[in-house]
């Protein structure tokens, strides 16, 4: 009998999330988007062409926010308490920043889907640095899709009950928080309303009723360490990179605290700086305390253990998104402001661009550093060591030739920076 992390139904989740390569956000997350910016949504059955009139009806007010955020991009892009007290800059955020941070919450979840180490049948889950709700999206979706998946292979979700706490030092962040919250149940209950039977699929339920229970509590990790009762799930997404020494402290205490076998998500963006620090401060962590472990991206096998070479790494990653209604209209309000070369049709565009770890807490003492592997020349790698292959950017390097013709250099690495990242 086939179970809720089967190879083939991961496969099916992984396809509902990102069809062919490309991220796809679902209609609850756009649906809870276009309710707190314009206070309605889609019709759930005529989805396209509703949104498109409501994108018309309200586009004095992204234009608005476009300009907002261009103005904000272009004074460096600071993200201190001034902007997260701006509702004009939360709006712009929810508009175009959670789509994409939404995506990449939920490939992080399928990550540790894949390795076994997503915490079941209850989630305690503390989110670091709320924004504009954008893990609780993520979370709550992908619980919406997952149990989807488990009903197509008629397999029972493993999920009973989810407890959803955010916390943030800005009551603005948390307020905002709150509404997207509401919004995103309110759009599971439409689906629900629509259902000729609601209880075929309790998890949309039960979904609904977590949403509405998440609690959003006022806390700086800049100040001291956040005490819960034994979470099994911490996600800090774009939050480390604003946090002081203390708070990196802090949040490595936070994950000290998690129960046996829990797991946290730190997620930054995909820059060479931030990559490395992350990576850096990964590698100081578990070699300080044995009992956290890494999940992956890499650095988990035997094959590939972590090493001083690994606090320089930049583990940048990239994936393509299949652009929403509303994310691509303020791309597009934007760009008459301030360009944007990056392609605007939905292949191959790149368009999420991140660097993250995952880490999962054992018991004292449960984590012992492996082996080294020898192997001499000529002799073939060990067939039961898989390599991890983490990806890099390629492209040619075009210099002036003496005689005006460009030169090719040949293949280079090369990291890309996005201006509008």
């Amino acid at each position: 009998m086939q179970h809720a992390s089967a190879p083939a139904l991961l496969a099916t989740l992984e396809t509902m999330i990102a069809p062919g390569g490309r991220v796809r956000v679902s209609p609850y997350v756009e649906s809870a988007q276009f309710q707190v910016l314009f206070g309605e949504r889609p019709r759930p059955d005529r989805r396209y062409e509703s949104g498109l009139s409501l994108l018309k009806q309200h586009d004095a007010r992204i234009k608005q926010l476009a300009h907002d955020w261009v103005q904000f991009s272009n004074y460096g892009k600071s993200f201190n308490s001034d902007y997260y007290d701006s509702p004009g800059q939360l709006d712009a955020y929810l508009a175009y920043y959670c789509t994409t941070n939404v995506a990449k919450v939920q490939l992080c979840l399928l990550d540790l889907l894949r390795a076994g180490a997503l915490p079941q049948p209850r989630l305690r889950i503390i989110d670091i640095g709320v924004g504009t709700g954008t893990s609780l999206l993520g979370v709550m979706d992908f619980l919406l899709t997952w149990a989807t998946a488990c009903a197509l292979y008629d397999v029972e979700f493993p999920i009973e009950d989810v407890q959803f706490i955010g916390i943030d030092r800005s009551r603005s962040c948390l307020d905002y928080s709150s509404r997207v919250a509401h919004a995103c149940a309110d759009a599971v209950q439409e689906r629900l309303d629509a259902l000729r039977d609601a209880d075929a699929l309790p998890a949309i339920r039960n979904v609904e009723r977590w949403a509405r229970a998440a609690r959003w509590m006022p806390h700086d990790l800049n100040t001291a360490s956040f005490d819960a009762d034994e979470p099994n799930l911490l996600i800090a997404s774009n939050s480390f990179n604003e946090l002081q020494p203390i708070g990196r402290r802090h949040l490595g205490s936070m994950i000290l605290s998690l129960s046996t076998q829990g797991t946290a998500i730190i997620i930054e963006p995909g820059d060479r700086n931030k990559s490395q620090t992350l990576m850096d401060w990964r590698l100081r962590l578990v070699k300080a305390h044995p009992q956290i472990r890494v999940v992956g991206p890499c650095g988990h096998a035997r094959s590939s253990p972590l090493t001083e070479a690994c606090s320089t790494c930049w583990n940048g990653r990239r994936e393509s998104l299949h652009q929403p209604l509303l994310y691509k209209r303020f791309r597009e309000a934007a760009a008459e402001l301030k360009v944007d070369d990056r392609p605007f049709h939905d292949f191959e565009n790149e368009l999420l661009s991140w660097t993250y770890t995952l880490l999962q807490k054992n018991a004292e003492g449960g984590h012992c550093a492996p082996e080294p592997i020898r192997i001499r020349d000529g002799q073939p790698w060990p067939d039961d060591m898989p390599l991890i292959f983490v990806g890099a950017f390629s492209g040619k390097r075009q210099t002036r030739g003496r005689n005006g013709i460009d030169d090719t250099q040949g293949d280079q690495l090369v990291g890309v920076r996005q201006e509008f990242e």
